[in-house]
């Protein structure tokens, strides 16, 4: 898999769900259960992330330091 870079664009803590904007600027869907060691994300947090080719949603989300 190819680890990509964006940003988060929203996170509702409700629905545990989510949108990261790529670099190429499309939204990616993410949920709580990708995010790495059960970080919390913010909005307008950069991160790294891959995409599951089947699913297309983003897995291994983890915070850039």
């Amino acid at each position: 898999m190819i680890r990509q870079r964006g940003i988060v664009r929203n996170y509702n803590k409700i629905e545990e769900l989510g949108y990261i904007e790529n670099e190429n600027g499309a939204d990616v869907l993410f949920f709580k259960q990708s995010i790495a060691e059960n970080s919390l994300l913010t909005e307008g947090e950069r991160v790294t992330f891959c995409v599951h080719q089947v699913l297309q949603i983003a897995i291994l989300i983890s915070p850039i330091d």
